[in-house]
């Protein structure tokens, strides 16, 4: 459950808007977490077999911008190759892994896009 100014939100849908935004991210999984223990923002990975650099920068932004109308808060946005979102043996995202390996750099992102400003303002 995502908590965003005191209301919930369930994270599938924010998932499934990133995954609807771009041709690149077509029938592909994702995963979205709180971006911070306070909740601040939203980080959302999404898979892809697409590695052309521009195309993954439009895809990104894309889904950045489709997840931020829906979400009222700043927006994170992260592309890694298929097949790199951790689940379980029966195939559910396993978000809370997902976060860990970003955060270790364990899976680093082929492109990403933020809402959020460098000095950590939305």
């Amino acid at each position: 459950m995502l908590i965003i100014g005191g209301e919930n939100y369930f994270p599938q849908d924010a998932e499934a808007v990133a995954v609807a935004a771009h041709p690149a991210f077509a029938q592909q999984r994702a995963a979205a977490w709180p971006l911070h223990e306070d909740d601040r923002g939203v980080a959302v990975v999404v898979e892809t077999t697409v590695r052309d650099p521009e195309v993954l920068a439009t895809a990104v932004r894309a889904a950045g911008i489709a997840v931020a109308k829906v979400l009222p808060t700043a927006v994170s946005v992260y592309a890694v190759p298929r097949n790199k979102v951790p689940r379980t043996t029966s195939g559910k995202i396993r978000r809370r892994a997902c976060a860990e390996q970003m955060r270790s750099g364990q899976l680093p992102p082929l492109a990403e896009w933020s809402s959020v400003r460098k000095d950590g303002a939305a």
